[in-house]
C-alpha cells in the first residue's frame, strides 16, 4: 500500500479493549488510498468488473500471475477519490481495500493453519474512539454489522489467493493468457504506456473446443474469462475521469 506508514503492530480484536472503537470508512489520501490499483480475487469478479479494468500482472517477488483492478496510471493516482461523503466514485469496494485496518489471525496446528481470530492494525489513521467512524461492537459486546462485513471480506481474501492460482493454473494450461500493452494519449498531451499487463485471449478462448468449453463453464472459470474481457472497457472511464481533472485544474 502507498503511504507513510508507521510500523504495524497488530493485535488480537476484542470487545473489552476495544469496546469504543470505531473506524473512519471514508476513502481518503490521508488513509492510504491513492493507490493506482488492488490486488482483486476471482469470488470478487463479478462486483469488481462492473466498476474497474481487470487486469493481470506478475507478482513481482514470486513471478506468479495475480488479478489487479486498475484506479489510475501513475504511481498514487486514483481517479476513483472525489470530495463525496464517502470519498470514492466506485460503488463496490474490493476487498483488499474494504477490510482496513484488519488482519486475520491464524491458529497453527501440527496439521494445518486456519484463520481464527480478527487482527487490528493499531497504526493504522482510520483508527478513532470518538464520534466519528463506523462502531465496530454493539454496546453490548456483540458484532456490529460493519464487523460482520469486514470478517466476510477477510474470509473472501483468505480463500482468494489457493482460488486465484487455481484459476491461473487453468488458463495458462489452455493458453489463454496473453500480454496487453496500455498505449493512452490524453487530452493534455500526456502519454502513456504499460507494457506489464496481461489479458485473456480472446481468439483463442473462442478456439476451444466444445468439451473444453463445457468443461470451462461447468467449473465456472468461462464466466470469469468473460468478466475479465467484459471489465476492460472500463479503462475509457478512467481516461474520462483523468481528461476531466485536468480540464478542471486549468
Amino acid at each position: 500500500m502507498v503511504g507513510n506508514r508507521a510500523m504495524a503492530e497488530n493485535v488480537m480484536l476484542n470487545n473489552v479493549d476495544h469496546k469504543n472503537l470505531r473506524i473512519i470508512t471514508r476513502r481518503a489520501q490521508e488513509y492510504g488510498d491513492n493507490v493506482a490499483g488492488c490486488v482483486v480475487f476471482p469470488t470478487e469478479f463479478l462486483e469488481v468488473h462492473k466498476e474497474y479494468p481487470i487486469y493481470f500482472q506478475k507478482d513481482a517477488e514470486t513471478g506468479q500471475f495475480q488479478s489487479i483492478a486498475l484506479f489510475g496510471f501513475t504511481h498514487g493516482e486514483n481517479l476513483l477519490l472525489d470530495n463525496s461523503a464517502s470519498g470514492w466514485v466506485g460503488r463496490y469496494i474490493p476487498a483488499l481495500m474494504g477490510r482496513e485496518p484488519f488482519l486475520i489471525g491464524f491458529n497453527r496446528s501440527a496439521e494445518e493453519v486456519q484463520p481464527s481470530k480478527v487482527l487490528l492494525d493499531t497504526s493504522s489513521p482510520r483508527i478513532t474512539y470518538g464520534e466519528e467512524g463506523e462502531p465496530v461492537f454493539l454496546p453490548g459486546g456483540g458484532n456490529t454489522p460493519f464487523l460482520e462485513q469486514i470478517k466476510k471480506n477477510l474470509m473472501l481474501i483468505h480463500e482468494g489467493f489457493p482460488a486465484s492460482a487455481e484459476m491461473f493454473r487453468v488458463f495458462l494450461d489452455l493458453d489463454l493468457i496473453e500480454p496487453l500493452t496500455l498505449d493512452i494519449h490524453f487530452d493534455n498531451g500526456e502519454h502513456y504506456t504499460a507494457s506489464n499487463y496481461y489479458t485473456i485471449n480472446q481468439d483463442r478462448l473462442y478456439s476451444l473446443g466444445d468439451d473444453l468449453i463445457a468443461r470451462l463453464h461447468k467449473s465456472g472459470y468461462l464466466q470469469l474469462a468473460y468478466l475479465v474481457l467484459f471489465s476492460l472497457g472500463n479503462v475509457k472511464n478512467l481516461i474520462d475521469k483523468r481528461n476531466s481533472a485536468h480540464r478542471a485544474s486549468k
